[in-house]
């Protein structure tokens, strides 16, 4: 997490360290994973090209590295994305976490997708720095979520918005829905109604 025009904004990440990622992409396996991916703020490591998993992330001036991880990878990365094969094996990725104390694991709602992250680090404890540093009550602040790894941060603020297009977990427990979906503005119309909400109830 970073503030690109704030020099006083300390930066922070947490990252995977090298030996822990391959680890468990060994213990997976490759009969498992079609592909997986690993990134920083500058550079991403995939296996293999792949149009819908790059579909998912910023790449513009980023250094795209393809290759086995064993071989490629060589620092600690700040994510990291398995896409299985199918979804028979999750037992598989499960216990190839599991080993690994302090380290949990989400499939993507849907989607062939597995993510792994530190049990300590989510959406919900940035925007609570975020919300610290500008002295923002949690209470008045907005969360705009589509996916399980967005709930977290959604329960955790004042009033949130699923997206249309979001799974159905998170639009459980959203105050609305927008009515437009990621690529048609829907950001920006749900937000129209957060900001008339919060400031009626100041």
């Amino acid at each position: 997490m970073l503030h690109p025009y704030d020099e006083n904004f300390i930066p922070t990440a947490f990252n995977f360290p090298v030996k822990l990622v391959k680890e468990i992409y060994k213990d997976i396996g490759p009969d498992i994973y079609n592909n997986v991916m690993c990134e920083t703020d500058t550079e991403i490591w995939l296996i293999k090209e792949d149009d819908d998993l790059n579909s998912f992330f910023w790449q513009e001036n980023m250094d795209i590295t393809y290759g086995d991880l064993d071989e490629t990878l060589n620092k600690d990365p700040w994510t990291m994305i398995i896409q299985l094969k199918d979804r028979d094996h999750d037992d598989v990725v499960i216990n190839a976490v599991k080993k690994h104390e302090g380290y949990s694991l989400r499939f993507w709602w849907s989607r062939p997708y597995a993510e792994i992250y530190h049990s300590e680090v989510s959406k919900a404890s940035c925007i609570k720095k975020v919300a610290d540093y500008y002295n923002i009550p949690i209470s008045n602040c907005i969360a705009i979520g589509d996916a399980d790894n967005d709930i977290e941060m959604v329960k955790s603020v004042g009033f949130s918005i699923a997206m249309i297009n979001g799974n159905k977990n998170i639009k459980k427990l959203a105050n609305i829905i927008s009515k437009r979906d990621n690529n048609h503005s829907g950001v920006k119309q749900a937000l129209k109604v957060a900001i008339k909400y919060l400031n009626n109830k100041l």
